[in-house]
């Protein structure tokens, strides 16, 4: 029965939490695809579902940047070169995290005061040393928080390259011309949805 899966899922409070923060992080960044994915249908002129179908059988992150790269030049020419760029180099970064997020395994500690905590390790478990980068609850949470930002971030990019009629803050025209600060300062129309 798949019912019968539900005793591999670990009780310990602590470790749901974590475990709990890691598919939010996982969904938070499938939300940024799911933005990308609608960038994608507006520069092809061709509705999402048509899309989709070639943006999402890309397995491979920076080849889909590559290809929206290569679009908005189509379509827009140099004119949001500097935004596009900055955006392009933080989803880069966004894609690596995601990928340790997914890949990586946890890594349960308890100490012999009851403090207990989880993190995830490179999946070569075995061969760490001193060095070795751990992903804690929070840097999960920031993970979260600045993919929210960036899916944000992309889908009102899209709202002001497209001219959509929704109504947008007065300054993204602005923004969409200049690199992007993340992050943002408290000047920022996402600023507060960020804090």
């Amino acid at each position: 029965m798949p019912h019968d899966a539900t005793f591999l899922i670990d009780k310990d409070a602590t470790h749901q939490t974590f475990m709990i923060a890691r598919a939010s992080a996982i969904e938070q960044y499938a939300n940024i695809e799911q933005a990308l994915a609608s960038l994608c249908a507006y520069l092809m002129g061709v509705t999402v579902d048509m899309a989709g179908i070639p943006f999402f059988r890309m397995n491979n992150a920076r080849a889909r940047l590559m290809m929206l790269e290569r679009l908005l030049k189509k379509k827009h020419g140099n004119e949001f070169n500097i935004f596009w760029n900055s955006l392009a180099k933080e989803l880069k970064h966004i894609d690596d995290t995601r990928n340790l997020i997914v890949h990586w395994i946890t890594e349960k500690t308890a100490t012999s005061n009851d403090e207990r905590w989880t993190c995830l390790v490179g999946a070569n478990y075995w061969d760490r040393t001193e060095n070795s980068r751990n992903i804690t609850l929070d840097d999960l949470y920031e993970f979260i928080l600045k993919c929210d930002f960036f899916y944000h971030l992309t889908q009102h990019f899209l709202w002001v390259i497209s001219k959509s009629p929704k109504k947008i803050h007065p300054s993204w025209p602005t923004i969409c011309q200049a690199a992007v600060v993340y992050p943002p300062p408290n000047t920022h129309p996402l600023f507060r949805k960020w804090q």
